[in-house]
């Protein structure tokens, strides 16, 4: 909602020693402690769900291509311009409450996207 406050967490996802991906999660309500939470667990779901509740029930992606901008170029230790794959993905709990939005961009030269349905 207009005016409603959210964490925003950005986090630079390393693999196998090189940087791999930007993920930028923005998470609604109340979440106290969200970082003492997140370095103890390791894994923000599982932060979610031990912490605070929140289960995930459904989840929507969308996955299309694009360019690295300096800024992200920079992080993930690429040239400017060079191929992304950009992910926006929707988590709703249970009520289809939205508890999650979060935009990724991952190495176009490092990752494989697979799906199965």
């Amino acid at each position: 909602r207009p005016g409603q406050r959210i964490h925003r967490l950005r986090r630079l996802r390393i693999a196998e020693g090189e940087p791999l991906a930007i993920e930028v999660a923005h998470l609604p309500g109340p979440m106290p402690k969200l970082a003492e939470h997140l370095d103890e667990k390791g894994s923000l779901y599982a932060t979610m769900r031990d912490c605070y509740g929140r289960v995930i029930a459904a989840v929507e992606d969308t996955v299309e291509t694009a360019l690295a901008t300096p800024d992200e170029a920079e992080l993930l230790a690429i040239g400017t311009g060079q191929p992304l794959l950009l992910l926006h993905r929707t988590a709703r709990d249970e009520t289809g409450r939205v508890i999650e939005w979060t935009r990724s961009v991952y190495r176009g030269d490092r990752f494989r996207f697979v799906a199965r349905a």
